[in-house]
């Protein structure tokens, strides 16, 4: 991850780095059996793996959290694609039609403010813990460890959101292509 941050730096890129937990997914073990929660577990990261590019990092961490490390040209906004995967991922866990819902944090950095990867983990799980408290199922975001003004405590989904996704990643995609660096993990 350290490489990813340095090569980020050094290319102008922005980051966000955003911290995962499943609400709800120990009791989906408990009254479903372990074969649900595997079950859980294999669509969200696959939906969470359809949703970036080759060059992004995705990593379960342990039991039901995970990580995602973007980097996005600092004109996309990453804190709304922070919200748009949110959603996006929220709707993957409602189609299950089990009580699991994703608290999140994201960490949003200019070029600029990219620091210590032990600090970016310390302050996105920190937001993702602050999104548990305040009701589960949230999102907390954070532009290079201050709170952004366009923090929302909880975000849902609508249909036209995932569309949005599409169209910013697609928008990514066609710049990075343009300049011959990455593009987009395919489903």
């Amino acid at each position: 991850m350290s490489a990813h941050a340095a090569t980020a730096k050094r290319d102008g890129r922005a980051l966000v780095f955003i911290y995962m937990d499943l609400d709800g997914f120990k009791s989906v073990n408990d009254l479903h059996g372990h074969a649900a929660g595997d079950n859980v577990l294999q669509l969200f990261a696959a939906a969470a793996a359809r949703s970036i590019r080759n060059g992004d990092l995705f990593a379960r961490m342990g039991g039901d959290e995970f990580a995602l490390l973007l980097r996005l040209p600092p004109e996309v906004d990453g804190a709304r694609v922070a919200e748009l995967l949110h959603g996006r991922l929220t709707a993957i866990l409602k189609g299950t039609g089990l009580p699991v819902t994703c608290s999140m944090g994201a960490l949003v950095l200019s070029p600029d403010m990219v620091e210590e990867t032990g600090a970016m983990f310390e302050q996105a799980d920190a937001l993702m813990y602050e999104a548990k408290r305040s009701g589960k199922d949230g999102l907390r975001i954070a532009r290079g460890g201050v709170l952004a003004p366009s923090l929302r405590s909880a975000y849902a989904p609508l249909p036209e959101n995932d569309r949005e996704l599409e169209a910013l990643l697609a928008w990514v995609d066609q710049a990075e292509r343009r300049t011959g660096r990455w593009s987009r993990r395919a489903a």
